[in-house]
């Protein structure tokens, strides 16, 4: 196996089983240095001749699928895994969503990591043919040898421990976050937020939510937790909170399930595959702070909230990883001897 990617972070994991081979890719649309991404790439694809190419991200998906169709890489996947221009609109929508659909138009299969990202990919014509959906869906599944719930852990409801998982964007929701810990509150509970995520630099979330996050006694902030270490902190939360307006399949949801930990969210791409509602949580149209607060309200009630944590680790078996893994590999073979016949 070779991994390429820009330089930056890799993991321990990729290092010791992969070959790797870092090659620049701007985030940003960039004509220039996308055509000499391209070149690169297809450039090392002469030399390695793999049998499959896997594309995931915008640009690495765009870059990887026109490269690999330059160099005559025999199967060519292309792996959806959100779609940056949800809940975009005028030029920079239209030129995302074409950027797309040329890395389609390039790739010999199309997967989708959740049905309604497969169905959007379609409406808005980012796709001609609507994309695979392997199993549940899912990227990588969550490993339940990590995300398990708490043996003995009861939980105090008028004491709820709540959790935000993800990076400190507005388009992740933190702040309506922080509006249900101050609506339960003001219900006479003594809630908790624990906070688990990165500012994003790029689209960082306004001053005084970051003061929130950093300052408020009530909020405690993680950054670069490991695995384990998010399962510990996820076992001990009665709910998370998960705002998002848009994902591909959200693992945050999953491994919270996993856990037992129920979620309340907005209706919106992913999130919709990720919770089974009035099952493994609550969601309300987005932007609705007030139908939010009020959902995780009733979910923190007895019986209600026995049962969600119930049905939710029962949930998360669909996006077990040696099952979502295993799904991929068959069809990567499967799809490798459609090629060869070919």
């Amino acid at each position: 196996v070779t991994v390429v990617s820009s330089a930056g972070d890799i993991s321990r994991e990729v290092r010791e089983t992969a070959d790797f081979v870092p090659i620049p890719m701007a985030r940003a649309i960039s004509p220039r240095a996308d055509l000499q991404s391209v070149r690169d790439l297809a450039g090392l694809l002469r030399r390695v001749r793999p049998d499959v190419v896997v594309g995931g991200t915008p640009k690495a998906g765009l870059v990887s699928m026109v490269a690999a169709r330059t160099a005559r890489v025999p199967t060519r996947v292309l792996q959806a895994r959100g779609a940056r221009w949800d809940g975009l609109a005028g030029r920079q929508r239209r030129l995302l969503i074409a950027a797309d659909r040329f890395a389609a138009s390039n790739a010999t299969h199309t997967l989708a990591v959740s049905d309604s990202l497969a169905d959007l990919m379609v409406e808005a014509g980012a796709a001609r043919r609507r994309p695979i959906v392997l199993g549940a869906g899912g990227s990588k599944g969550v490993d339940r040898t990590i995300f398990h719930p708490a043996v003995e852990r009861v939980p105090d409801l008028q004491r709820p421990r709540l959790g935000f998982l993800g990076r400190l964007t507005p388009d992740k929701g933190v702040a309506d976050a922080l509006q249900v810990l101050d609506v339960l509150e003001a219900e006479g509970r003594s809630p908790r937020l624990d906070v688990v995520g990165k500012p994003d630099d790029a689209h960082p979330v306004g001053a005084d939510v970051m003061a929130r996050v950093t300052a408020d006694p009530r909020v405690d902030h993680y950054q670069d937790l490991a695995p384990k270490e998010v399962a510990d902190l996820l076992r001990e939360w009665d709910l998370l909170v998960f705002p998002s307006h848009r994902e591909g399949l959200p693992n945050a949801v999953i491994e919270a399930a996993a856990c037992g930990v129920p979620t309340v969210g907005y209706r919106t791409t992913g999130v919709v595959d990720a919770v089974r509602p009035g099952r493994t949580g609550t969601l309300v149209a987005l932007a609705d702070t007030k139908g939010l607060s009020n959902a995780a309200s009733d979910l923190l009630r007895e019986p209600n909230h026995a049962a969600a944590r119930a049905a939710s680790e029962q949930w998360a078996g669909a996006f077990d990883a040696a099952l979502v893994t295993e799904q991929f590999v068959r069809f990567l073979a499967e799809a490798n001897r459609q090629s060869v016949r070919a």
